[in-house]
C-alpha cells in the first residue's frame, strides 16, 4: 500500500471511508456508490478531507478516482490485522466501514483510541464492535445484532437507506394505461451476467417497448449485450454510466432489477420493478419487496435455467403489462417503503459522532 505522509497527521476534520467494491461476486459497487454519496456532501458541504481505502479491485477504485476522491489501495489478499494496523496510523476523527465481513476485521481494535467507528451493514446476524452501527435495509432479520458488550447506538429500517440527493425531491409518478418504456439495470457490474440473460429474452420475445438498457461502470460485456440486441423489435438504447440513473427512472413505466441498491432506487421512484436476485442475501430481500406489494421477485437468476429463467420472467412482465391497476398499487407501495431522506439523516449521524470526539 502507499500511503502519503497525511496517513500518520492529526487532521481534525480528516474521514477515512474503508469500502470494496469491483466486478467480484459479492463486493458490488453499490457499497463504493453508498460511501461516494455520504463522501461528497461531507466534502463539498461541510469541507472534511475525504480519504477512501479499498482493495485494489479495478473498477471500484477507477469509480472512486473519477468521482475526484483520494484513494489508497490494499493488496486484494492483505491479512486483517495487517489493515487494522494501517488503518490506526490514520489518525482523522472518524472512520467509515462499508465492507461486507466488517463482522471479521477486528475491528474492535480501533474503539477507544480517540476515533469514533462506523460500520455500514445490509445483513445483520452478526456482532459489530463499533461506535455506531447504520442498516438500511428492508428485510427485519437482517435488521438484527449480536450483542457486543459495548455502547453501540443502531440506526436500522429503511429509513437510513443511502440515495444520492437527486432522489430528494421526487413526489409521485403518473401510472400510464400503456407500458412504454421498461428499464433494466442490474448494477454497477452484474458480475453473474443477469443483463445479457435478460438481453436474450427480448432479443426472442415479442415485445417491442422501448428498453433501456444501464450498464453500471464495472460492467463487462457491452458488445455481446449491443449483438444481442439486433434482433429485438422495438426501439433500445443502451447507456452506459449515465451521470443521471435518476432521469431514467423517472422515465420508465417499469423496471427488471437486480436486488441491491437499484432495487431501493426504484422503490423511491415508485417504478413497479421485477426483481432478479445476483446473489443469495438477495433473494430474501427480494422477497421483503415483493411481500410489500411494492415489487414482484424471481428466484436467483443465476441458478435458474435458461428455459426456466424465460418463463419466469414472461410471466412477470406480462402481469405488469397486462395491469395497469396493478402497476398502479405497487408504484403507491414502493413509495411508501423509501422517503430518500436517508442520506440526510445518516450525514446528521456522522456528524454527531464527530462531535463525540
Amino acid at each position: 500500500m502507499v500511503i502519503d505522509k497525511r496517513m500518520g497527521e492529526n487532521d481534525a476534520r480528516k474521514i477515512l471511508f474503508r469500502v470494496d467494491g469491483g466486478r467480484i461476486r459479492g463486493v458490488s459497487l453499490g457499497h463504493v456508490f453508498r460511501c461516494m454519496t455520504l463522501a461528497g456532501e461531507l466534502k463539498e458541504r461541510y469541507q472534511f478531507d475525504v480519504t477512501f481505502l479499498m482493495k485494489n479491485y479495478e473498477e471500484g477504485v477507477k469509480v472512486v478516482k473519477r468521482r475526484g476522491f483520494e484513494a489508497k489501495v490494499l493488496n486484494c489478499n492483505i491479512d486483517h490485522n495487517q489493515e487494522i494496523d494501517i488503518i490506526e496510523r490514520f489518525n482523522g476523527n472518524l472512520i467509515v466501514f462499508d465492507v461486507i465481513d466488517v463482522m471479521e476485521k477486528g475491528i474492535g481494535r480501533l474503539l477507544g483510541n480517540g476515533k469514533q467507528i462506523v460500520a455500514i451493514d445490509d445483513t445483520g446476524n452478526k456482532r459489530i464492535d463499533a461506535d455506531v452501527v447504520i442498516n438500511g435495509s428492508i428485510v427485519p432479520e437482517f435488521r438484527l445484532y449480536l450483542k457486543n458488550g459495548k455502547n453501540t447506538c443502531y440506526y436500522l429500517g429503511p429509513k437510513y437507506c443511502i440515495l444520492g440527493e437527486e432522489f430528494d425531491s421526487f413526489q409521485s409518478r403518473e401510472t400510464k394505461p400503456k407500458v412504454e418504456t421498461v428499464l433494466v439495470f442490474m448494477g454497477g457490474s452484474d458480475p453473474v451476467g443477469l443483463t445479457l440473460r435478460v438481453a436474450k429474452y427480448f432479443s426472442a420475445s415479442s415485445f417491442s417497448h422501448k428498453l433501456v438498457i444501464i450498464l453500471g461502470p464495472g460492467f463487462e460485456g457491452q458488445d455481446k449485450v449491443k449483438d444481442c440486441l439486433r434482433t429485438y423489435r422495438g426501439m433500445y438504447y443502451l447507456l452506459e454510466a449515465p451521470p443521471k440513473v435518476f432521469t431514467k427512472f423517472a422515465e420508465a413505466d417499469i423496471a427488471i432489477l437486480a436486488g441491491g441498491r437499484t432495487a431501493y432506487e426504484a422503490a423511491r421512484m415508485g417504478v413497479p420493478s421485477i426483481i432478479i436476485p445476483s446473489i443469495k442475501h438477495e433473494e430474501i430481500v427480494a422477497k421483503a419487496f415483493s411481500d410489500s406489494g411494492a415489487f414482484l421477485a424471481l428466484p436467483l437468476g443465476e441458478s435458474l435455467p435458461e428455459n426456466k429463467f424465460c418463463f419466469l420472467l414472461h410471466n412477470a412482465m406480462e402481469k405488469l403489462l397486462e395491469n395497469r391497476h396493478m402497476r398502479e398499487q405497487m408504484s403507491k407501495a414502493a413509495g411508501k417503503l423509501v422517503d430518500g431522506r436517508g442520506r440526510n439523516r445518516v450525514i446528521h449521524i456522522l456528524l454527531k459522532s464527530l462531535k463525540k470526539r
